[in-house]
Formats: C-alpha cells, structure tokens, sequence
C-alpha cells in the first residue's frame, strides 16, 4: 500500500474521455467527473471479505450497481444519510475504519504552495478551471483573490487527475529525468500526510475528524513549526508535513472562520470511505484522507458557503499571511 500514491483506486470511467459538456449532477454541480464511478471489484471482494460474505458475481455486480445509484441519491438530497447501510454491508465495505500504523514521511525541506500548483498546472494545463470547483464548492462562485486558486491547485496536485488515476505530482517526480531529491522529498511527504480540517487550540491543532495515532500528537506544539505562519482563523485545512529536522508545516493550508460539525464531515467522508473500500478493502482510514482531500475541502466549504459565507469571504480576502 506504501506506493499506491501514485495512482488512485478513483479512475473515471473510460466514455469520458469523449464526453460533451454537461451536469452529471445537477445538485452537486462542484463534483466534476468525480461523480462517475468504475463498478468495484469481485476479486477484491471475495480475496479480502470475511467468508460469511457469499454472494456470487452477479449478485455483486446487482448490490454494487445499487450502491453507485444510492451515492449518486444520497448526494442529490433524494435519498436520507444511511440509506446505503444495507448494501454496504452486502459489499461487505462497512468494516470499523482502521487506521494507518506507519509514521508520517519526514521531508528534506519545504516546498511551497505555489510551486505544488504550477507542477500540476504542467501536468494539467485547464486544472485552473477544474480545481476551484472540486476543492471550493459553491465559493468558487466568487471573485477570489489569487492566492486561493493557487491553494486550490496545490490540492488537485494530489488527486487523480490524469488518465489511470495518476496524479499530477507522481507524474512529475517518476518521468524521466527524474527530478533532485530535494524536489521529490518533500512532494512524498506531503503525500503521506492525511488531509484534516484542523481546529486552532491553545495547545496547538486539534483534527475535527479520526486520525490514527501516529499522525494526531505528532504537531500539536511537540515539534517546532517551520516560519511559514498560519493563516488567519479558527480553523485551517491542510496536511502537517515533517521535516527531517523537526520542524513541519501545513501544505494546502485554507482557513475557516468557523469549523463545520464533526458528523456533517464524518458521514460524508464514511460515504468515500465506502466507495473506495469496493476497490480495495484494506483501505486505511489515512489512505481515504490523502486519496480524497479535496472532498475534504469541498464539504467543508460547502458548510461555510451555508452558514458564514460573508465572514469566509472576508478571511480569505485579507490575503495570506507571510
């Protein structure tokens, strides 16, 4: 699972790639191509499901046809939270999450934000298009300042954008010539730190969501940060990144002036979590963090567009702070 970073288990189906413009859903119009889904894996299903689970390949194939309609219902507002629980539980996708044992991947150095999107801007010359929507939501609708496109940029460097599920950043470090070390470093590092929506405390950032141990102490005032300084806010996304000597910082950082409910994130990050484990059942609860961070942001923002979208609006219009 250590190298799966470089392609994602989300691959959208093939007929895309010769679609005409239009809404795949018209009520989650921020998702893009993301909404469409690869049916899940039979293989996986009867390699790594307990043996209680005995359904035969076109049962499966029927069960996991009605989990790709009730995703689709569930997001559209046409079907209630939790709909999806028995046929989860038939795909046998709806184990207790677990969460990654491996510490965090120690960088050489720091590697800024705008260099992250303007990698996967060369790799994915429209991602300026594409990016606002799927890490923004509904505040991409606004006149924004430049910063935070460049912050939604750096997201989509980690998702799969590229045919096959790879994602901008692989691309960059594993064509040939093969970039320094230095450049490649830091871009695994920050690939093998989950995405959290972090609440500041006094002692430091406290995740909103589960995150396994060996991620969740590790930069709450135990480490000294890097002098790249927080943005303005209650509450900041980002991935904690570790550097070789001790420092660390917060890649993809977008501040909040609220932080949204725990459950609203929990229940909507349980969903991915189901449709990700229908490829692979040993998915991590991190793995899910780092293969779906703009999912992160996106709900996040979305909850912020409802509840304070002036105050958010505001924040983000005070530029970064540097």
């Amino acid at each position: 699972m250590s190298n799966r970073w470089r392609k994602s288990l989300l691959k959208p189906p093939t007929h895309l790639r010769g679609a005409t413009p239009d809404f795949l859903a018209p009520y989650d119009p921020w998702a893009g191509d993301e909404i469409e889904m690869q049916p899940g894996s039979y293989e996986n299903y009867t390699r790594f499901s307990a043996a209680s689970h005995t359904l035969s390949e076109a049962e499966y194939d029927e069960a996991d046809a009605a989990f790709r309609r009730l995703y689709r219902e569930i997001l559209d507002g046409t079907a209630p939270w939790g709909s999806e629980a028995e046929v989860v539980a038939a795909l046998a996708v709806d184990a207790p999450i677990r969460h990654d044992s491996r510490p965090p991947n120690e960088a050489l150095q720091y590697i800024s934000d705008d260099i992250l999107a303007e990698m996967s801007e060369d790799q994915v010359p429209d991602i300026g298009v594409v990016a606002p929507d799927r890490v923004l939501g509904p505040l991409s609708e606004h006149a924004l300042p430049r910063y935070i496109h460049r912050i939604a940029g750096a997201v989509m460097g980690f998702a799969p954008m590229i045919r096959g599920g790879v994602m901008p950043v692989a691309r960059v470090i594993y064509q040939k010539p093969r970039p320094p070390t230095a450049l490649s470093s830091p871009i695994r590092s920050i690939a093998r730190a989950p995405v959290m929506v972090w609440h500041k405390t006094a002692e430091g950032l406290a995740p909103l969501l589960p995150l396994g141990p060996r991620q969740a102490g590790l930069f709450c005032g135990t480490r000294p940060r890097l002098h790249v300084a927080l943005p303005e806010g209650a509450v900041v996304i980002g991935r904690a990144t570790p550097l070789l000597d001790g420092g660390w910082w917060l890649a993809a950082a977008l501040s909040l002036p609220e932080p949204p409910p725990p459950e609203i994130l929990l229940r909507r990050m349980m969903l991915e979590l189901h449709r990700l484990r229908r490829h692979d059942r040993r998915l991590s609860w991190e793995d899910l963090l780092r293969e779906r961070a703009e999912v992160v942001y996106r709900t996040a923002c979305e909850w912020s567009w409802l509840e304070c979208c002036a105050e958010t609006l505001a924040l983000w219009r005070t530029g970064p702070v540097r």
